[in-house]
């Protein structure tokens, strides 16, 4: 996968989050996300109809004790998916394949017609 619009989360933020507003079904939104994420090698954990959890976890750096895990919660209100880092934020590969995923939705969700407005990471609210 290649880099594109959605960039990889700051390092300093605890908890990312950002937002995509997004002109399409729900259903469609959250499949479409899934499937990106999926082949960005986010594995699904949790699902329903309002959203899922998804884990990546590098082999590699687990057996070396460093880490390799990390966790998103991806979900729907409306038209706004709030996609969460719940666990791993500091691990770069999954930052830069959460990236990937996510910027391979947007492009597909405009690939297939809807608008698609994404967010820049930041904090949770207080």
């Amino acid at each position: 996968m290649r880099r594109g619009e959605v960039s990889g989360w700051p390092i300093n933020i605890w908890h990312p989050q950002m937002t995509m507003h997004v002109g399409a079904h729900q259903e469609t939104t959250l499949q479409v996300l899934l499937e990106c994420l999926n082949a960005a090698g986010y594995r699904v954990t949790e699902r329903d109809d309002h959203g899922f959890r998804a884990r990546r976890v590098a082999w590699l750096d687990r057996i070396m004790l460093e880490g390799g895990t990390t966790d998103l919660e991806v979900r729907a209100t409306g038209a706004d998916v709030l996609v969460s880092v719940t666990k791993g934020a500091g691990e770069r590969g999954g930052r830069k394949r959460a990236a990937d995923g996510l910027s391979a939705a947007v492009e597909e969700l405009r690939r297939r017609g809807s608008l698609v407005q994404t967010t820049e990471w930041g904090p949770p609210p207080p």
